[in-house]
């Protein structure tokens, strides 16, 4: 998460990441973490008298991740803000005759690095936001 982080930094953010003291700093904290994965196998079965046919197929997903984070952001030890911010990922759905768990876990890591992404983002702009309404209060009041 930390590295995804600094890399939406690097992107979008007005700020530059630190791993030394700075004058401001972000304490993230995950509270939930939900994944809903569904698996769903179907078929049909056929039988003549003499006969009989049958077919099977796999659907998998799509996977979805909701991740819920508190952000607090600090300037000189002082709260600046606090919120519970949020992030949301998805995969596609898979399907076929022959469907590998494998293929699944891939979609399940894919949703979950999605979530993580979407939450950094909103993080990231939400810094932006509040730091620069921070700075603006503090030179507004240079001369007080």
């Amino acid at each position: 998460i930390k590295d995804s982080f600094i890399e939406e930094l690097k992107r979008s953010g007005r700020y530059t990441y630190v791993d030394d003291q700075s004058d401001m700093e972000i304490d993230v904290t995950i509270k939930h973490l939900s994944m809903t994965a569904p698996v769903r196998k179907s078929g049909n079965f056929i039988f003549a008298l003499y006969a009989f046919a049958y077919s099977q197929g796999y659907y998998a997903g799509p996977a979805q991740v909701l991740i819920t984070a508190d952000a607090v952001l600090k300037k000189d030890g002082r709260e600046i803000f606090k919120q519970e911010i949020g992030g949301i990922g998805r995969s596609g759905m898979l399907q076929g005759p022959r469907l590998r768990i494998g293929d699944f876990t891939t979609a399940m890591i894919e949703a979950l690095s999605l979530s993580v992404k979407n939450l950094n983002e909103n993080i990231v702009r939400e810094v932006n936001i509040r730091a620069d309404a921070a700075m603006q209060d503090v030179t507004a009041c240079v001369g007080c």
